[in-house]
């Protein structure tokens, strides 16, 4: 937080004494610190939420080539028993 957010006693009236100042000067602190905190809160939600779309994508990917392999090689009893895997995995989490 930069000095000049802070309040300076010529910023507030004559009836308001230094222990105010402080507490304001303070919770402006406090304040900027939990402004901060959410910013970097949000940057990682967006970061996992991305890693964990592009690893959704590149399991549909890897999927769709092994099933694509299977058939191009006609190997249907392996395609039917590797598709039964790949959906008791996938229902498993």
């Amino acid at each position: 937080m930069e000095s000049e957010d802070l309040l300076d006693i010529s910023d507030i009236g004559a009836d308001t004494n230094i222990d105010d100042l402080d507490d304001i000067n303070q919770l402006k602190i406090t304040v900027a610190e939990g402004k901060q905190k959410v910013a970097v809160d949000e940057q990682r939600v967006h970061e996992k939420n991305f890693i964990e779309k592009k690893s959704k994508q590149e399991l549909e990917v890897i999927d769709d080539f092994i099933r694509n392999y299977l058939i191009k090689h006609k190997m249907m009893k392996t395609l039917q028993i590797f598709q039964q895997d790949w959906y008791e995995l996938a229902q498993k989490g």
